[in-house]
């Protein structure tokens, strides 16, 4: 089901449970999946986990919530470890490309992953990648 309004207030920083703006939105988009009767919903995008506060408001314990990228995270994680491709030890790095604004991924990826990005966002040139 589209839900054209969740993604600007969330990178708007419209999160928590008492941001009103948040809940009337959650609240649209959550009428018709509690009318028809649903147990679950899958967030089905990376931005929604940061409204799961807000969907609880919502709809209490009505429904399970799934997160899509945890779940496809574990499937991997059993992937590599199946085949023994897990790291054993030590931390890895990252670098994030994004053909966005660098900046503004690192606030918002920031909040996402629940680290300081700020110094590994680089503005990534896509015409480069085509060649």
């Amino acid at each position: 089901m589209p839900c054209p309004k969740l993604v600007p207030l969330i990178e708007g920083g419209h999160t928590a449970a008492e941001d009103e703006e948040a809940r009337a939105a959650v609240r649209e988009y959550l009428a018709p999946v509690l009318e028809s009767g649903a147990d679950t919903l899958i967030l089905g995008c990376t931005h929604y986990p940061l409204l799961t506060e807000v969907i609880r408001a919502e709809a209490g314990d009505r429904l399970t919530l799934i997160d899509s990228g945890a779940e496809s995270i574990a499937a991997l994680h059993r992937a590599l470890e199946e085949r023994g491709l897990l790291r054993e030890c030590g931390e890895g790095s990252a670098r994030f490309l994004v053909s966005g604004d660098a900046a503004d991924f690192a606030k918002n990826g920031g909040r996402f992953l629940n680290q300081e990005l700020f110094g590994k966002v680089e503005q990534a040139d896509a015409e480069a990648f085509g060649k």
